[in-house]
């Protein structure tokens, strides 16, 4: 596989990841973002190529949870490229209150924490020389070079009360986002095994890969 064929995965991490006789771990966002229950795909494009970390995980133990995608996004200007968690939920994450339900921010944390444990796994059993900056040190890596993006249906966690309403346009504030997330997720794993966490649409999300894969054409 020839780096320049994966934009958003630089050699080492396909090396890293892919072992001998295990299924192949490449995929396509679109798949890696379908919703089997519906057949429906949160972002539907066949051109930006992942890591499927749900394979990684069941290549390695299928005991574990995880986030579904992985990819590292490097600036030209940057000495060091940031690894990238994706999770897509395509399904009602609120609860009867507006907020990211007790039951959906546990299962979040748990593919966090399991991802990540997976990731150690890899990293340092793996002899590739080129990975010597994240080795050295690969939880310190992920808390300076690692970004978590939940990736979510607009359309079934919109929060409807009234008085949540009446206090947005108090603030002038169009769009809320995903309520209770950063509370739940942002505040905890940020500055800790991230450096930030977003919860991002479907739209959203893509627009950010887009204007990535076009400022960093090799």
């Amino acid at each position: 596989m020839e780096e320049k064929n994966y934009p958003l995965l630089p050699e080492w991490a396909i090396k890293v990841f892919q072992k001998e006789n295990h299924k192949s771990i490449i995929s396509d966002i679109s798949d890696v973002s379908t919703d089997n229950a519906n057949s429906e795909s949160m972002i539907n494009r066949k051109d930006i190529i992942v890591i499927n970390f749900d394979t990684v995980k069941e290549n390695h133990n299928k005991k574990l949870k995880s986030n579904d995608a992985f990819i590292v996004m490097k600036e030209k200007d940057k000495k060091y490229g940031d690894i990238v968690w994706i999770e897509f939920k395509n399904g009602k994450l609120l609860d009867e209150n507006g907020n990211l339900n007790e039951d959906m921010g546990n299962e979040l944390k748990e593919k966090i924490y399991d991802s990540i444990n997976i990731f150690l796994s890899y990293i340092l059993e793996s002899t590739d020389k080129g990975i010597f900056y994240i080795k050295e040190n690969p939880l310190k890596y992920l808390k300076d070079h690692s970004i978590y993006y939940l990736v979510y249906n607009e359309n079934k966690n919109t929060a409807k009360t009234k008085m949540r309403d009446h206090w947005k346009k108090l603030a002038g504030k169009q769009n809320e986002g995903l309520c209770g997330f950063d509370k739940k997720i942002k505040n905890k794993f940020r500055g800790y095994l991230c450096r930030d966490a977003f919860a991002y649409t479907p739209n959203e999300f893509e627009k950010i890969l887009n204007e990535y894969l076009k400022n960093n054409k090799k």
